[in-house]
């Protein structure tokens, strides 16, 4: 996830769990996907892996 976010221009939580649910090769986004994402994604923002500046993700270098 945080890769896809580095090389993404102004991607928005929710484009960043498709796009990287897609990479993982799931058709379709249920609930419990996307679930599973948004968690591990809170987890990155409270260890200041990426940051969200105006509702874009944005991954510190």
């Amino acid at each position: 996830m945080k890769t896809i976010a580095q090389h993404s221009f102004g991607i928005t939580p929710e484009d960043l769990f498709i796009v990287t649910a897609r990479e993982f090769g799931f058709k379709r986004t249920g609930e419990n996907i996307i679930s599973s994402l948004r968690n591990v994604y809170e987890q990155m923002l409270k260890n200041n892996e990426v940051t969200e500046i105006d509702g874009k993700v944005c991954v510190e270098h």
